[in-house]
């Protein structure tokens, strides 16, 4: 009998058909593969690296991973007895955990042998941002990080000091360097603490803070000067205007006129009304006595319409060292003259306030430019008009330092 099987198996050589592989032998190269992610302890977002070892007699010329969709890069190969992939888990939920299933595939001159595998990563883990804030010459710099690329919103808040900081909000963005102007009403030099919050809208937030002087940009004496509460605006924003005396040459009893230009809001730009407009400083009714006007001893302007004249706005059709002036320009001429209980008072030599503010509407994005009209007349070499002057009575007129110009971006 083994005669005979050994005469079949040998006939059956000499025929030159292979004869099948025993039943338990592995004809490409043995596989062990590594820990793999687990949700307890592996979440979305987090570094992991996968590993396999091989054995193969001949070498292995070539291995191969898909990692089915739970890991960037999500495929990888190489050549080896020994692989070792880093990759960045994925796990699109921030609650709930998500498994995938994947495969690994090694190849020698015998065969390839292939393994599948099955894990599961758990919920990504929001990394909250980070910010640093610094300022410089009017400017604040926020300066921010996000490990996870998450747009963020930037908030800035005073925490001391009498400034504004413009834009008080910004984003969500996701680009993480961002400015706001920091700024402040009259000429004091303010010292204040702002603080920037970022938020990447997903639970995480970071904070950082500044202190520092806002040193303000001093007129020079006897000068008539503007200020705005934010020099770049949004269309539909407001802008609010202040007008002041600085540090007057000589006694104020009366604004003859102050005249203001402006043009650069396009036509129909800007929107102006006269309940816009308030005497004195900012806040308050229109007709109170404050700012500048409380310098003024016993004056007594009763209604806004009774003591305040030619406000506007209006087409600037005049001229200017006998030039017309462009149209499209508009202007606002403010003349406050106060009744007086008694002794008619005045405002000594050296006083600084606000004179008035208005508040305007930005329609139209571009550049507006504000300044003041010295003098114009209503014809080419017509007779000289004073457009901005005050008094200590009615014949003894003087002129302000009144050459400044002001700009606003809208946006």
């Amino acid at each position: 009998m083994i005669i005979l099987v050994v005469a079949a198996v040998l006939l059956v050589s000499a025929c030159g058909r292979k004869l099948p592989a025993p039943l338990g032998i592995q004809l490409g190269p043995g596989v062990s593969l590594g820990t793999m992610p687990d949700a307890a302890s592996n979440f979305g977002g987090e570094a992991f690296t996968f590993t396999a070892t091989m054995t193969s007699g001949t070498g292995v010329t070539s291995w191969s991973w898909d990692f089915g969709g739970g890991a960037i890069p999500n495929t990888a190969t190489g050549s080896g007895n020994s692989s070792s992939v880093n990759v960045t888990l994925v796990n699109p939920s921030l609650t709930a955990d998500e498994s995938y299933s994947g495969s690994f595939t090694a190849t020698d001159v015998n065969g390839s042998t292939t393994k599948t595998f099955e894990y599961t990563v758990g919920p990504t883990q929001n990394r909250a941002p980070t910010v640093t804030l610094t300022y410089a010459d009017g400017v604040l710099t926020a300066t921010a990080a996000d490990e996870d690329g998450d747009e963020l919103t930037f908030t800035f808040t005073v925490d001391s000091g009498d400034v504004t900081v413009t834009p008080a909000t910004i984003g969500p963005t996701s680009t993480y360097v961002q400015t706001a102007t920091v700024a402040a009403a009259g000429f004091e030099d303010v010292d204040f603490t702002i603080t920037v919050t970022v938020d990447d809208g997903m639970g995480g937030t970071d904070s950082d803070s500044v202190s520092d002087t806002l040193v303000t940009p001093k007129p020079p004496d006897n000068a008539i000067w503007m200020t705005v509460d934010k020099t770049t605006v949004a269309v539909g924003d407001t802008i609010v205007l202040t007008v002041w005396a600085y540090n007057t040459a000589n006694p104020l009893r009366y604004l003859d006129s102050a005249m203001v230009e402006y043009e650069g809001f396009g036509v129909g730009g800007a929107t102006l009304t006269t309940d816009t407009f308030n005497l004195g400083a900012v806040g308050g009714d229109a007709g109170d006595v404050d700012g500048f006007w409380t310098l003024v001893p016993g004056g007594n302007f009763g209604l806004v319409l009774g003591g305040i004249s030619l406000f506007g706005p209006y087409d600037a059709d005049y001229f200017v060292d006998d030039v017309q002036v462009p149209a499209g320009r508009k202007y606002i001429a403010v003349n406050v003259s106060p009744t007086f209980t008694g002794t008619p008072g005045e405002a000594p030599a050296g006083s600084t306030g606000a004179l008035f503010n208005v508040t305007l509407t930005a329609e139209t994005a571009g550049t507006a430019e504000f300044h003041f009209v010295h003098e114009y007349s209503q014809s080419a070499g017509g007779a000289i008009i004073a457009g901005t002057m005050y008094s200590s009575d009615e014949n003894t007129h003087y002129s302000f330092v009144d050459d400044q110009s002001l700009e606003i971006t809208v946006e």
